[in-house]
Formats: structure tokens, sequence, C-alpha cells
């Protein structure tokens, strides 16, 4: 009879390319088990779908924020296969991503099976597409404050999000995406003499940055004359759109950013999957049998954009262009790390479900019973729950029931056969009988509110902070 992996013995079947019955909390917190000794330091994990994303990183960063970062690849709304720029978070929470995808720092990146498909700037380009600056080097100030607006940074007054910078006089204000502040570049006439950043009401010194792009489709010179070089190589192949060609050459120029003009991506830069080259071990796919049937959905919805459209409506590129090829996602999902909630074979764990345990807030004779159970037999009991207040009512309501408890910072402080609680993020929590813990998420026994905040992926649906981010086609 197989032997059947536990939580001690989990590393020993990292060979196997499927492991069963594992929650995303569980998976996480073998994930942890293993994070430093027995897994590479860069981890990518695909999802079915991006609304499975918000709650999946809360928990991950719960088990793992330790360890390593948690990041997130998004990918476009749907509408924007229909010519819809965007909104400006999205390539930048990308870039930032890529660039911290990048370093040697262990991560684990998390997309949907359609952010996946989302090709980026290769390597080598997008290195060339972000500025160094060290103090006592000489930059003209006037070309470096037209090479951030090619960035995509938009000038304003007032710098209230990332993403945006103004000029005053010898000095250059800007909110550098990936940042919490904005910097201060003081010159004198073209050296740059101070980099400051101000942390509560401190000031800051610091002798170097870098500044990252505030959008994927960077048009420096040698930028657009590619995406020229690429549209009339289309036209002339295709033996439609000069007018159009116009057009975007003459907006670009003019600096005016049309609906839809990501598109062109592709004709700016050599584009390469986020995953290339990534070994099989590393690419972790979460419910695979759906995620296959997205990879599908996702190639065919690509291949049908357009297709209402006039001839002389449709934009100078291909249709599948920016997008990795179906052939290469499916293989990818295929040889990937299968991880499934339900039984696809493999490795079979026997972490438990808290579903059994649910109940209401006012009838806790059952779980407090079960609670009682847990502890005569030396159990860890972990009750996790999103807020101050929760773990302060449910300390409240355990008192009143006589309930021997303490909260505690971490899980690592519960000592076996004690009741902790501690506060975190996670989605339904587990029962691990061979390492005799059980985590509880709070929400989830008392059947409470969650809620996760969701970005706006589209224009349309951002807040728009600044009339500066409301380009032509914009509503």
């Amino acid at each position: 009879m197989a032997t059947l992996p536990t939580t001690d013995t989990a590393h020993h079947f990292l060979s196997e390319r499927k492991w069963s019955n594992l929650s995303k909390d569980s998976f996480g917190y073998l994930l942890r088990t293993l994070a430093v000794e027995h897994l590479p330091p860069k981890l990518w994990l695909v999802v079915p779908h991006e609304e499975d994303i918000p709650m999946l990183m809360e928990s991950l960063g719960f088990w793992l924020s330790q360890y390593r970062n948690i990041l997130y690849y998004p990918a476009d709304d749907s509408d924007t296969l229909d010519g819809i720029s965007p909104a400006r978070t999205i390539p930048q929470r990308r870039l930032q991503t890529l660039k911290e995808w990048q370093i040697e720092t262990p991560c684990v990146v998390v997309s949907s099976v359609f952010g996946l498909m989302h090709e980026n700037i290769c390597n080598t380009d997008f290195n060339s597409i972000v500025v160094s600056l060290e103090i006592e080097e000489e930059y003209n100030i006037h070309s470096l404050s037209e090479t951030f607006q090619n960035m995509g940074y938009l000038v304003n007054r007032e710098l209230d999000s990332p993403g945006m910078f103004k000029q005053i006089g010898d000095t250059i204000h800007i909110w550098c995406i990936a940042e919490t502040e904005p910097v201060r570049l003081t010159f004198f006439d073209e050296e740059l003499e101070h980099i400051h950043r101000f942390v509560d009401g401190e000031r800051l010194s610091q002798t170097s940055i870098e500044i990252l792009p505030a959008r994927e489709l960077v048009l420096e010179p040698p930028q657009l004359r590619n995406l020229k070089t690429g549209m009339m190589r289309f036209i002339r192949k295709a033996g439609r759109g000069r007018e159009t060609f116009r057009q975007i050459t003459g907006n670009l120029q003019d600096g005016i950013w049309f609906p839809g003009a990501e598109d062109y991506l592709a004709y700016a830069f050599d584009l390469q999957s986020p995953v290339e080259g990534l070994v099989a071990q590393s690419l972790i796919i979460l419910d695979p049998l759906k995620c296959m049937e997205q990879a599908q959905r996702w190639s065919d919805r690509i291949q049908n954009r357009w297709r209402l459209l006039n001839p002389h409506q449709k934009p100078l590129i291909e249709k599948s262009t920016r997008f990795s090829e179906s052939s290469f996602i499916e293989q990818r999902i295929q040889n990937g790390w299968h991880i499934s909630e339900n039984n696809i074979g493999g490795a079979i764990f026997t972490l438990q479900s808290t579903k059994p345990y649910q109940t209401p807030q006012h009838n806790l004779e059952p779980l407090i019973t079960q609670l009682g159970r847990w502890i005569r037999l030396d159990f860890k009991v972990a009750f996790v729950a999103r807020s101050q207040n929760r773990i302060e009512r449910l300390n409240a309501m355990f008192r009143s029931h006589g309930v021997e408890h303490s909260i505690v910072p971490n899980i690592d402080s519960i000592e076996s056969g004690h009741i902790g609680l501690c506060l975190g993020k996670i989605e339904t929590g587990f029962v691990d009988p061979d390492s005799k813990l059980v985590v509880l998420c709070l929400e989830y026994i008392f059947n409470m509110s969650t809620q996760v905040v969701q970005m706006p992926t589209t224009l349309k649906e951002a807040i728009i902070s600044n009339i500066a981010e409301i380009k032509p086609g914009d509503i």
C-alpha cells in the first residue's frame, strides 16, 4: 500500500506532478514548511480566474510573507480585447512584478490563466527602459522631463498617486510606481545634486534611484521607430491601414494616447512569456482542469476579437500578437505542478476541511465540544480573524463560555493542547491530524462577511484622480 504524504514528509513527494486533497490554505501551509530548504526561489502560481486572486494572495501572505514576497501579475479586463485601455494600475503592477521577478529575492507570483497569457517586454528591453539616476552625475533636466512623459508619467500640479510628476524650475518631483511616496530630484545646472524623499515629515537622502516606466508601451524615439516599422510591415502584408497609420503616428507624436494603444506593444519591443524558461516544478497550477478550460476559452476569445469591426476599423496588428500561443499555455499547464482540492491522483494528502465545524454564532456548544476533543488529544488550535475587533469579540465569547485560550501574535506561538487567537487573512483553514494542528478561519466558521478589495481593470472602472488620466476615447 502506498504511503500517504504528511506535512513532515511532503518534501519526499516533490517529484510527484500531482498533489490532491489540498485547499488553498492547506497548500499555503505546506509551501511554508517547504519554502526554506526544498523549493526553488522563484514560483509562479496560476489560478483559473482573476477573481480567485485577491483572497488567495491574502492567504499566501499569511502563510508565506515571512519567507517570500507575494506578487501579482494581473490580466487586463476582457473589454481590452475590444479596444478599451486597461486601468493604469494594471500594467504598472505587471511592471513592478517583472522587476521583482528578475532579481534574486525569493518570491511567489500569482496570476490567472489569462494573466499568464499576457506576454511582456523581454528582459533586455525591460532593463533598457528603466531610468537609473545618481547624484553628482549630469542630466539634461528638460530631456529627462520628456523621457518621463514618454515612460507614461502624467504631468500634474499635485502628486496624489504613483505615476505622476511635475517640474518646478531646476527641481523634478516624481512619484515612481512601486514607491510609497514621491521623491524630489534637485539639479544645479545639469548636475543632479540631491535625491530626497519625505517620510513622516522627515527628509531622507539617497545617492541613486531607479525609476520604472508607468506604462508598458514606452515611446522613446527607438520604440516609436520600431512601432512604425511594425505597422508598415503589417500594411504591406494586409493591404490596408494607410490612413490608420497616419492617425496613430500623428497622435503618438503629439502626445495623444488613444484607446487600445497597448495592442501595439509587440511592435515597440521584443516580447516573451513571463514564465519563459521556468522549470515545471516552479509553475504551480491550482485546479488544473479548470485552468485548461480557461486557456481554451481565452484562446478562442482572442481569435474572435474585432470580428464585428469593418476592415478599416481594425488595428494594424494580428489578433494574437500580444498573447502567448494557446499551444504554449496548454503545454505549460499540462507540465506544471498540479494542486487540487479533489482527488486527481499523485500525492494524496490527509489534511481535512473545516466545513463540518461551521456553526452560527448563537450556538457555540457543538464547536466548544469539538474544541475540547482536540485539546484532550493535544492539538494546537488556532482561530484566525481578519480584524482585531473580531478577535476581541471571540475573546469575550470564549471567556463567557469558560473556554481557556490566549491571544497570540502568530500560530507558531501556540503550544500543544492550547487554543490561540491571532490576526490574519485566510480563506477556510484546515485540520492536519498528523501534525496535530487545527487552523480555523473565524469568518468561515461563523459565516461572517469577508470584504476583499478588487483592483479596477479598465479605465471605465477606475476612479480618475486627475483629469490628466483621461485620454481621447475614454469616458
